[in-house]
């Protein structure tokens, strides 16, 4: 029987944990029950490479050390692959991470990923763009774009920017269309959860599951 296979790939500017060196940590974490290989993800232009690497060289694990768009983007790549997802929170909120239970504490994650069970979870698409956590239009958007473009990470950058930008909050008109009925709204916000919450247990739909067939 063949060894498995597990890959993990590190991002190391997501979140706002510089101070831990995650090569070393996840060096020290894995076991010898198992073949594993540290990639680093440096910037964005590596992923295709990468995701490729990934897949022709039969790994049977790809774990995302990082945050909700480290996720998001293995994520989408191992879609219709037999590569399993696996995650090592390390970013500013880790929404999916959150929601599916996975611990924050990198030991505890890791012995999750090497001893869990799989379960298939769904995919949202939007424009040709996958989200498994949350996609939104509006003040939350807004938000997350503003978020991408800061030098800073973590939770109270968040919270800045959000008490920044509320000054500046209105509603705007959406037309939604719902299984063939339209709906108009005035809203400050549109957002579809796949998952139950944004990240940092930010909760915007509690009673969403990721394996229901249904976004809420």
């Amino acid at each position: 029987m063949s060894r498995k296979k597990i890959a993990f790939i590190i991002n190391p500017n997501s979140g706002n944990d510089k101070k831990t060196d995650r090569v070393k940590l996840i060096r020290r974490l894995v076991n010898n029950s198992y073949d594993s290989e540290i990639i680093l993800w440096k910037n964005v232009e590596d992923c295709d490479a990468i995701f490729r690497r990934i897949i022709s060289e039969d790994f049977d694990v790809a774990v995302a050390v990082g945050g909700d768009g480290t996720v998001n983007q293995l994520a989408t790549a191992l879609c219709g692959t037999k590569v399993t997802l696996g995650i090592i929170p390390f970013g500013s909120g880790n929404g999916l991470a959150r929601h599916l239970g996975i611990p924050m504490n990198p030991s505890k994650s890791m012995q999750l990923i090497e001893n869990g069970q799989v379960q298939k979870i769904d995919r949202g698409k939007i424009n040709n763009q996958s989200f498994f956590c949350t996609a939104g239009v509006g003040f939350d958007a807004r938000i997350g774009k503003l978020f991408a473009e800061s030098t800073n990470r973590g939770f109270w950058t968040y919270v800045k920017i959000t008490l920044r930008e509320f000054k500046n909050l209105k509603d705007e008109m959406y037309t939604i269309v719902i299984d063939g009925k339209e709906i108009k709204r005035n809203a400050f916000l549109i957002c579809i959860a796949n998952a139950g919450q944004y990240g940092n247990n930010a909760w915007i739909a509690p009673e969403a599951k990721v394996n229901d067939g249904i976004l809420h």
